[in-house]
């Protein structure tokens, strides 16, 4: 299954970091990151792309041995919900850094033609599941 998400609009956040920052990827530290009515096209074949929009969210991570732990990614619009949490390998380069990430994503009425649409070619519009691969060739499976 291939997927793709574009985002656009704004995102903030604050983060402590310790170590030799000239090597990112051996410091350690944590944060957390907002995103604000930002815009996003959601393409999870069969279903024709979702447009989202007025999307925000809020995230928590930390950074340890080359490992970034996504703690809690929420989302939320008018008719979605969804969260993310798992892991990423870093690697140089960055694309081929190692994903190991699991969420749901739930669609409800406020977003009558994407909640239609998931109906009629998925029969359901809660989903959880699973991201595996690179950041490159990122490889979704859906666990439900």
């Amino acid at each position: 299954m291939d997927t793709e998400a574009t985002h656009a609009g704004a995102a903030a956040g604050s983060a402590s970091l310790r170590g030799n920052l000239n090597r990112i990827m051996q410091a350690r530290g944590e944060g957390r990151l907002s995103i604000g009515n930002s815009t996003l096209e959601l393409d999870v074949p069969p279903a024709p792309v979702l447009p989202v929009k007025e999307l925000n969210g809020e995230a928590s991570w930390t950074l340890q041995d080359r490992e970034l732990a996504v703690e809690d990614l929420r989302c939320r619009a008018k008719g979605l919900r969804g969260g993310l949490r798992g892991t990423i390998r870093l690697h140089r380069p960055l694309r081929r850094s190692r994903l190991d990430l699991s969420g749901e994503l739930s669609v409800s009425q406020g977003m009558p033609q994407a909640y239609s649409l998931l109906r009629k070619y998925m029969e359901r519009t809660d989903f959880s599941f699973r991201i595996r691969g690179s950041l490159g060739r990122p490889k979704p499976t859906l666990l439900n």
